[in-house]
Order: structure tokens, then C-alpha cells, then sequence
């Protein structure tokens, strides 16, 4: 089996980097949850981290898009 051009994919390599990247997601959420909860008493830290949690969320979008 071959991938989009005809060449082999390391099916090993592939696991472990989407391993990886479920990985690194759970620990972003893990530090986006931790640090809303550490400036719930300020407002405007709470609405900083929300937009670039947005802005984050567009731009991986965008690239889903263009691959």
C-alpha cells in the first residue's frame, strides 16, 4: 500500500506521532484549563487568554485547510 504519491508510510512512525499529537493536545487544554483558573479573579487575563485560544483555534483550521 502506498501513500498519496506511491511511496510506503512508516505506519510505526505515523502512530507514534499521532500519539504525540494527542498528546500535546491534552497537556494544551491541561494549560489553558490551569492558567483561566489562575486569573479568574482578573478579567482581562481571562479574556486574553480566550482570544488567543481563538486565534489559535483559526489558524489550525486554516491549516487543516490548506494540507
Amino acid at each position: 500500500m502506498g501513500g498519496i504519491f506511491s511511496e510506503k508510510v512508516d505506519m510505526s512512525l505515523s502512530s507514534v506521532m499521532l500519539v504525540c499529537l494527542c498528546l500535546f493536545t491534552l497537556l494544551f487544554e491541561a494549560l489553558i484549563d490551569r492558567l483561566e483558573e489562575a486569573f479568574e479573579h482578573a478579567p482581562h487575563y481571562t479574556d486574553m487568554i480566550q482570544k488567543i485560544w481563538r486565534e489559535l483555534m483559526i489558524l489550525g483550521f486554516i491549516s487543516l485547510m490548506v494540507v
